[in-house]
C-alpha cells in the first residue's frame, strides 16, 4: 500500500485536524459535481479508485494515530509520574495540489480508460 502521508498531501507531523482538512478537499475537488462534465467514459472508475484510496489512507492513518495516542497516554502517566517534563513536537503543514490528479485524468486517452470500465 501507498503512503498515507503522501496520498493526503501532509506532513508526517501534520495535526489530526490538518489530516481531516486535506482529506475533505481531497474529496470535495474529486466530487462529480466539481468535475467537468466531458470527462472520458471510464474516467468515474479512475475517480471512485482515487476516492477509495484517499479514504483508505485516512482510516489507516488516523487508526495508526489513535493506537500510537492510547499508547503514548500510558507513557505520558508513567512519564509525569517520574515527574519529568513532557515536549511536543512542531508542526509543518505541506501544500495540496489537486491539479496533479486532474492533469493525469485528462491525459489518460479514452480508449484506455473505456477499457478499464469494462
Amino acid at each position: 500500500m501507498s503512503d498515507p502521508y503522501k496520498v493526503l498531501g501532509v506532513s508526517r507531523t501534520a495535526s489530526d485536524d490538518e489530516v481531516k482538512k486535506a482529506r475533505r478537499k481531497l474529496l470535495f475537488d474529486l466530487h462529480p459535481d466539481r468535475l467537468p462534465a466531458d470527462l472520458p467514459a471510464g474516467a468515474a472508475l479512475l475517480i471512485k479508485e482515487k476516492v477509495l484510496e484517499i479514504n483508505n489512507a485516512f482510516n489507516e492513518l488516523m487508526q495508526g494515530r489513535a493506537d500510537l495516542s492510547s499508547r503514548q497516554s500510558a507513557a505520558s502517566t508513567a512519564y509525569q509520574k517520574s515527574n519529568q517534563s513532557t515536549t511536543q513536537t512542531s508542526q509543518i503543514q505541506l501544500p495540496i495540489s489537486l491539479h496533479t490528479i486532474k492533469r493525469v485524468l485528462q491525459q489518460v486517452p479514452s480508449r484506455k480508460v473505456q477499457q478499464m470500465a469494462h
